[in-house]
């Protein structure tokens, strides 16, 4: 599925408005009548003939300025400021501006991108700087004697470059409805991902500087509206990433495309990127169904490359295989520092279930075949399905006390547990592996023992023979709770067979 980042963005488009805010009322509700324009601008954008629109904008600026100007100005000269020529002189620029936007209108026809840079640049270079000091010196605020306090000004730089970050977002939003071809929305879109990643970065530093350091009223306004832009920005940043993802995993798996040397902690860093954008949106459940289906998609085509990875190259890690010499020989071309750790408990597991199952069989505790039993019986009413096979009664027994023990090995754990090739989960967590009630979602939570797990994710974990899997996918809580996971699978051979894998679920970094 192709999804639409101009359509998804369009109702979300310039609520940043709030930051332009000088401090005076009747100033502010003027500077607003300019995103009025842009919003008409990018409902024009996409259109073939929208001359109308544009000619209707020019209108709309020199009846601005006719008004706007001349109220500015009469400011100006009722207080003693002293930035009055320079700051006239900008006004006279803007106008002529404006005039030979109007003539290049009637003889070149679209002008829309050369618009949309003009209201932007004025919003971010003339509005957020030039107004707002001066209504800061007609007011007498002092500003200045704040701002020469060392961090206060960071701050401000900060809060400076994140606006100008959100007018870059917004800009490239605007032009990404009026391209006509794949290459300009090709290039929009870079455009769009890099100055959202920086807007992101900027905003998180603001936060984090304004609560340790504090900051000027007139500052906290302005990062206050800047948010508004951030949630449409990760929404197209995260739009993009997801997409990304799905068409350069899909050329590797489909044969389009080589199998390149460490793909898989490039595609495992994406996922890791798309679970940070989606908690900066606020989680899983404030994306809309199709963006949902994506990032499930793109989770499950990482997963597919990364498996495909550990079978044909069989690459060690050398970061993980640093580890401990507990597990020496364990790695593929997925893992970070994050997760030794993680990767040691789960190899530390498969060994000792691989080890109680094997004596089982040697002490006549459950024969070969029953150890290797694939009859799944249903149990009757279970809702979400579970099953029943012949090793359940020996898993009931043995299993809890290595899988607890993994568990509790890491307070970051969420579950730890032993599964078949196929995906069956016998014995779970005892948190778990509660008493099946009436409500599906919440027995979809809370009894997960005896169910199949035979999901993308699932299914590789169970069947994967090399020493470590590392996944990172989406995990199901029922109830539409979905959260991001991390799982680290280790095989479990018993007598020279594969019987299954120790699945370890942790969060991402």
């Amino acid at each position: 599925m192709d999804v639409d980042v101009d359509s998804r963005r369009s109702d979300q488009v310039f609520d940043w408005s709030k930051a332009i805010e000088t401090g005076d009322s009747d100033i502010d509700d003027q500077h607003r009548v300019l995103f009025d324009f842009l919003r008409d601008l990018k409902a024009a954008s996409g259109k073939t003939d929208n001359d109308a629109a544009i000619t209707k904008i020019i209108d709309g600026l020199k009846n601005y300025v006719a008004t706007h100007f001349a109220y500015e100005e009469r400011l100006m000269d009722d207080f003693d400021y002293d930035d009055r020529r320079s700051h006239k002189n900008a006004h006279s620029i803007f106008i002529r501006e404006v005039d030979a936007l109007e003539k290049r209108a009637s003889t070149t026809g679209d002008i829309g991108d050369k618009l949309a840079d003009f209201i932007f640049d004025w919003l971010v270079s003339h509005i957020t700087r030039v107004d707002r000091t001066m209504i800061s010196k007609l007011n007498g605020d002092d500003r200045e004697v704040f701002a020469a306090d060392i961090n206060a000004a960071q701050t401000r730089t900060v809060v400076d470059g994140a606006f100008s970050a959100a007018g870059l977002v917004e800009r490239a939003s605007v032009r990404l409805g009026g391209a006509h071809n794949q290459v300009q929305r090709a290039r929009l879109h870079y455009e769009l991902a890099d100055a959202s990643e920086r807007l992101i970065s900027l905003i998180n530093l603001a936060q984090v500087r304004v609560e340790n350091y504090g900051c000027t009223i007139t500052d906290l306004n302005r990062l206050r509206g800047i948010k508004g832009a951030v949630t449409t920005s990760v929404r197209g940043l995260l739009t993009i990433t997801v997409k990304g993802l799905i068409d350069y995993g899909g050329n590797i798996l489909s044969g389009r495309h080589g199998l390149p040397f460490g793909v898989g902690v490039a595609l495992t860093h994406k996922v890791e990127r798309i679970g940070m954008l989606i908690r900066l949106i606020g989680g899983f459940n404030e994306l809309d169904d199709a963006l949902k289906d994506e990032v499930k998609r793109a989770t499950e085509t990482a997963n597919e490359v990364v498996a495909m990875e550990a079978k044909v190259m069989s690459i060690p890690n050398l970061r993980l295989n640093r580890r401990t010499s507990k597990s020496p020989d364990v790695g593929n071309s997925v893992g970070s520092d994050y997760d030794h750790g993680f990767v040691d408990i789960s190899v530390d597991a498969s060994r000792r279930i691989a080890e109680a199952l094997a004596r089982a069989v040697s002490h006549g505790g459950i024969s070969l075949t029953d150890l290797f039993d694939e009859n799944y019986v249903p149990v009757p009413g279970s809702n979400p399905p579970q099953h029943l096979t012949k090793v359940v009664a020996l898993t009931d027994r043995i299993f809890p006390e290595i899988q607890e023990a993994a568990l509790a090995a890491n307070p970051s754990i969420i579950f730890a547990v032993a599964v078949d090739r196929n995906g069956y989960l016998p014995t779970h967590n005892r948190q778990y592996s509660q008493p099946p009630g009436d409500d599906p979602a919440w027995n979809a939570a809370n009894c997960r023992n005896r169910r199949i797990f035979n999901d993308h994710t699932g299914l590789a974990a169970a069947q994967n023979t090399t020493p470590i899997l590392l996944q990172t996918y989406l995990r199901d809580m029922g109830g539409g709770e979905v959260t991001i996971m991390r799982d680290a699978s280790a095989p479990i051979t018993v007598k020279g067979r594969h019987w299954g894998a120790f699945r370890i679920g942790y969060p991402i970094p």
